[in-house]
């Protein structure tokens, strides 16, 4: 759906929060600046709602991720996956994997 067709969808569903793109990689990085903020600004006049974009997390990575966001001060969120290794083991427990997540060492992860 295009996005001049989008608002008009979301405003008469009532949405409160629509979001944008997600892990757009490839094309939504600065060189794709304007064409996002055409998109926002055409979405902006036909839906009342809040705005954000879903960004990676691989900060530093040779992907299109959070970082690379040059349009973020033109959305009322800033959205991020993020894809945490839960476990070196195959099938961890659901404990094993509860405590990974809440105890992951991130950057150490995302420097490897």
């Amino acid at each position: 759906m295009r996005s001049e067709d989008l608002g008009p969808v979301a405003e008469a569903a009532a949405v409160d929060l629509l979001v944008v793109g997600t892990e757009n990689e490839g094309y939504a990085g600065p060189e794709y600046e304007s064409n996002w903020r055409d998109i926002i600004s055409s979405l902006r006049s036909t839906f009342s709602g809040e705005l954000t974009y879903g960004a990676l997390s691989y900060v530093g990575r040779p992907v299109t991720a959070v970082d690379d966001i040059t349009f973020w001060d033109a959305l009322d969120y800033i959205s991020l996956s993020m894809y945490l290794p839960l476990d070196s083991d195959d099938t961890p427990t659901l404990s094993e994997a509860v405590s990974a997540l809440y105890n992951n060492r991130l950057v150490d992860w995302q420097t490897d």
